[in-house]
């Protein structure tokens, strides 16, 4: 095996190791537990509908070796709703100060109240819902990542 070989896969396992360990410590420390017979919760589940997928499991541009690690990052339209449901309203500022993002994220849109949204939600557990008015954070915590493991 060649020198440069060895390097490569080196420098892949410190990668996913990277990864790995940002995925692990990137989750909220707040405690969002909410009940399914809670009517309020009810509420907030029919408020999200229409969801759609514009793309999955994508990386940032130029890093071209995140693309496969990435492309495994899917939700599915259960895992979108749970995540809205189960995750804590943030600010930007604190999204962006108090949480890791990481460079995996799929993207869509969605109806919440009956206006359009489009989403991105990143690997960690951080989600954006934006359309031409209104702009918001969610930050996926302990309970929220207990039910979508997949996202913390």
């Amino acid at each position: 095996m060649k020198y440069f070989d060895i390097f490569n896969i080196r420098f892949i396992k410190i990668l996913l190791a990277v990864a790995t360990t940002l995925f692990l410590l990137s989750c909220a420390s707040t405690d969002t537990s909410e009940s399914d017979d809670n009517p309020l919760f009810q509420k907030m589940i029919i408020e999200l509908s229409d969801v759609e997928f514009k793309k999955q499991g994508i990386s940032p541009e130029g890093r071209p070796y995140m693309a496969n690690i990435c492309k495994g990052f899917i939700l599915s339209e259960d895992i979108v709703r749970d995540f809205f449901v189960h995750s804590e309203r943030v600010s930007e500022a604190e999204a962006s100060e108090r949480y890791k993002t990481l460079p995996c994220y799929s993207v869509g849109t969605a109806q919440i109240k009956s206006e359009k949204y489009n989403w991105i939600i990143r690997a960690g557990g951080i989600g954006e819902f934006y359309n031409k008015d209104n702009k918001f954070y969610k930050v996926c915590g302990k309970e929220c990542c207990k039910k979508n493991q997949v996202l913390c």
